[in-house]
């Protein structure tokens, strides 16, 4: 996916986008919208790792994540110290222990999702909001009935594997440990 910056103006009720793009940066997945300060941002993956356990869907850890001002685009100058520090904080917070997946729902244990049918729910639908942590975020698109497959639910803990040998016998051990929901305001 790619994150794609755009000038938009609005001329007598009528919206129309320049061909100018601004800026554009691969990205991995949309955490949704968060006020910081009075002002809107987009957050986003920018950067993952790998952590591939389970045989029904990838797992990442985030690397790094951006929080865009959605009037500014990637443009931070006009900021106060007061936002960049708050900015800077969630995103050495989002660096240390959050995981998500595109395909795996990792808020729920396997016995719980073999129980739910997936039918048309997307995988933000059918998360267990006590371990999502960007629900709140995500809010903003669902009111604007934005189809939530756009959205990635992300947990906080521990996901690891290893693998040995007992008795001549093959051993995986997959951990995974998810802490509940924090909830963070900033207005």
């Amino acid at each position: 996916m790619k994150l794609v910056l755009l000038y938009y103006y609005i001329d007598s009720y009528n919206i129309f986008k320049t061909e100018t793009i601004i800026n554009s940066k691969d990205i991995y997945g949309l955490l949704g919208i968060l006020k910081i300060l009075e002002e809107d941002y987009l957050g986003v993956i920018a950067e993952k790792e790998d952590k591939s356990l389970y045989d029904a869907g990838d797992v990442f850890r985030i690397k790094n994540v951006l929080f865009v001002p959605i009037a500014h685009g990637l443009d931070y100058s006009h900021l106060s110290s007061e936002a960049k520090n708050i900015i800077e904080g969630l995103i050495n917070l989002l660096k240390e222990g959050f995981y998500f997946s595109y395909h795996y729902d990792i808020t729920n244990t396997q016995q719980e999702s073999g129980k739910m049918c997936s039918g048309s729910r997307t995988l933000f639908d059918r998360a267990n909001k006590c371990y999502v942590w960007n629900y709140e975020m995500g809010k903003e698109f669902i009111a604007q009935h934005i189809n939530t497959r756009w959205l990635i639910p992300i947990i906080q803990g521990f996901i690891g594997n290893f693998e040995d040998q007992i008795l001549g016998k093959r051993l995986q051990v997959h951990l995974s440990d998810k802490n509940l929901l924090g909830v963070i305001n900033f207005t």
